[in-house]
């Protein structure tokens, strides 16, 4: 795409045609687990911008390039005439057209390199320094004279169009997307990031974020920056569901400052990749823990909450942290470690991709009601694991989104509301998806059959596409004529309101069981 034209409040870098003068190692040290100096963040690039009638050079080599043909075979063709009759005083003149005729050649070449499309423009420079961003002569009216512009000195970061993971993953951006960097102090840099390189636009986002933070970034500029980062750290296309649908809480008003790209924990045995979602009190990331990616659950309690009630709230987050540190089932993510740092609290659990179950249900092939019975019974059978443990473990957060089903059909419980829950006792506000919770989760009394409430209202959603009615009976047949009766009065009594009048887990894995098994014996007659 060509563009010539360069206004007065917009600084136009053309990354895309970029000559980088450090190794991939030395540009992205954080990526690969170096240690970044300031001395590696700061490094010179080299970049061409569009001229007005750059299309003239190009004009211009044609009729060089035809000379130079024709002055070139001419030249060579008297020469060997002169050769051939051994004219030697007219080598001379020969040799003399045929010199001309490469030069007109050259020529040719380098009004053509200069003229088209892909190289059209002059060769300018910027530096990326630890403090800011140095740029050449070239934008001295666009930043008003002033050629340096700190870190601080950005005040937003907005992405004109809404890039998909799919489409960072393959790099097609559609055409005009572009980052507008307005600047506190005046003027605004335009990036047309469709004519960029990956690679380019993932270092800006990283010295953004490790000099600014995300706060900076608009919506669509951080759905870019998390699709960049899942590029990075092979994070497969579909697992990118549990963190893109949850930008919305991200943008709510809130105190709470997630961490870091790069930031670390525990003396560094944890590093942050990339925020996968964020809001009120908590946030997900992905992180690398030495050879192997980890998910960190982070939670943070009001600076305002007062001393017993935080006291409390810590005993309850660590006593559960260490009950789900030794649970051990092959369909459940493992939890590898919990800890409190900075005043915040962390549970660490094994990364697993994966498609949620909420994305596979959204997804274009919609899975027979075979295969959705196949899911419920695995999901009772980690259900029944959880509660005859001693004590029952309760997962108060059992919905779509926590669950994930890998490519082999096995379903894979991946969260637990764990910090969710103690936040919610010690500030009375409580966290989750509403449509999934029984209402004695939201009178703070927990028990193992709301965990079958959650399942009644999960199943419901695998059976219709749609959310269930927050805090009532769920009757998927009123959505779904075609659902089997007796699927829908499973659903039925599992979110029943009164605790006592629903199915225990094994009672429900049992249920489950014979529901499969009946389906199955009918598609085989």
């Amino acid at each position: 795409m060509a563009f010539a034209w360069v206004q007065r409040d917009y600084v136009m870098l053309e990354l895309g045609k970029n000559k980088i003068e450090v190794a991939e190692n030395e540009l992205f040290p954080s990526v690969q687990g170096a240690d970044v100096t300031d001395a590696e963040q700061s490094y010179d690039v080299q970049h061409r911008v569009d001229q007005p009638f750059a299309w003239c050079w190009t004009v211009i080599s044609i009729p060089l390039f035809l000379s130079s043909f024709c002055l070139i075979c001419g030249g060579a063709y008297y020469i060997y005439e002169c050769l051939q009759y051994h004219a030697f005083d007219e080598v001379f003149w020969s040799f003399l057209l045929l010199v001309i005729g490469i030069l007109f050649g050259l020529a040719a070449a380098f009004f053509f390199d200069k003229g088209s499309a892909a190289w059209s423009g002059k060769l300018v420079c910027f530096t990326v320094r630890p403090e800011g961003i140095r740029f050449g002569k070239y934008w001295t009216g666009s930043l008003l004279g002033r050629l340096t512009r700190e870190w601080s000195d950005i005040h937003s970061i907005e992405c004109t169009s809404t890039i998909s993971p799919a489409d960072v993953a393959k790099w097609r951006l559609p055409p005009g997307s572009s980052l507008i960097i307005d600047f506190k102090s005046g003027g605004s840099a335009l990036l047309e990031i469709d004519r960029m390189r990956r690679q380019e636009v993932e270092a800006l986002f990283l010295s953004v974020e490790r000099k600014t933070g995300q706060s900076v970034l608009s919506k669509k500029a951080l759905l870019l920056e998390r699709g960049l980062m899942a590029v990075d750290n092979a994070i497969p296309s579909s697992y990118t569901s549990i963190w893109t649908d949850a930008l919305d809480s991200q943008f709510a008003a809130t105190s709470f400052e997630p961490l870091r790209t790069t930031a670390t924990l525990q003396n560094g045995l944890y590093e942050v990749r990339m925020q996968l979602a964020s809001g009120g009190l908590s946030a997900v990331y992905l992180a690398q823990a030495k050879k192997e990616k980890v998910i960190l659950k982070e939670s943070v309690l009001p600076l305002d909450t007062d001393e017993r009630t935080l006291k409390k709230a810590k005993e309850l987050f660590e006593r559960e942290g260490r009950l789900l540190a030794r649970l051990s089932h092959p369909q459940i993510a493992k939890v590898m470690d919990f800890f409190v740092e900075d005043g915040r609290d962390y549970i660490v659990l094994q990364y697993i991709p994966g498609e949620s179950l909420r994305q596979r249900i959204r997804s274009a092939a919609a899975p027979s009601q075979m295969e959705i019975t196949h899911w419920a019974l695995q999901i009772a059978e980690i259900i029944t694991y959880l509660h005859e443990l001693e004590p029952p473990v309760i997962h108060r957060d059992l919905t779509p989104d926590n669950l994930l089903i890998r490519e082999d059909g096995t379903v894979m419980l991946i969260d637990f509301g764990v910090s969710n829950e103690f936040v919610s006792r010690a500030t009375g506000t409580l966290v989750g998806k509403q449509a999934f919770i029984p209402p004695e989760q939201f009178r703070g009394k927990s028990e193992p059959k709301s965990d079958v409430y959650a399942f009644g209202a999960t199943l419901h959603f695998l059976l219709t596409g749609e959310d269930p009615e927050p805090l009532a009976v769920s009757n998927p047949s009123n959505v779904n004529g075609a659902i089997p009766v007796i699927l829908n009065q499973l659903v039925a009594a599992c979110t029943d309101m009164n605790p006592s009048n629903r199915p225990s887990a094994n009672e429900l894995a049992v249920q489950c069981r014979k529901i499969y098994d009946a389906m199955g014996a009918a598609v085989d007659d």
